[in-house]
């Protein structure tokens, strides 16, 4: 049984209603707990039209969250550093997910996996075809 962190680009296409990430979030629940990060909640905030966000907090209340504290900044921060200037730099957000991930032990699952896939820490759950859908 494993526990799933979803990354901000799945959890946007579930909030859009599309159909085939929807039913994989549904299939990871009969595995394990879904969890996000408070870094994604800040991303999805930051899009949520006023007319959407009780919406939005229903259903993030859903998932299990992790705040951004000392232990996964710091873990953040090393993996920045340790991709350096010689690979394609990760980003704040995916260093922070990925490091929350990391931490609590958890597999990321996202469409964004291209930066990650070197990263041989981190668990991952790619997207298919199938579960990529209309964002």
């Amino acid at each position: 049984m494993s526990d799933y962190l979803l990354d901000t680009d799945v959890l946007i296409r579930c909030l859009r209603g599309v159909a085939e990430t929807l039913a994989t979030a549904q299939q990871l629940t009969t595995e394990g707990d879904l969890h996000t990060s408070a870094w994604s909640h800040l991303e999805l905030w930051l899009l949520v039209q006023p007319k959407d966000q009780k919406q939005t907090l229903d259903f993030l209340t859903s998932f299990i969250t992790h705040p951004v504290n000392e232990e996964v900044a710091r873990r953040a921060a090393d993996l920045v550093k340790l991709r350096g200037q010689s690979e394609a730099p990760l980003t704040y957000a995916e260093a922070v997910i990925a490091a929350t991930a990391l931490h609590h032990g958890l597999t990321l699952v996202t469409y964004n996996s291209k930066n990650l896939e070197t990263m041989a820490s981190v668990r991952l759950l790619k997207h298919t075809q199938s579960m990529r859908g209309t964002p």
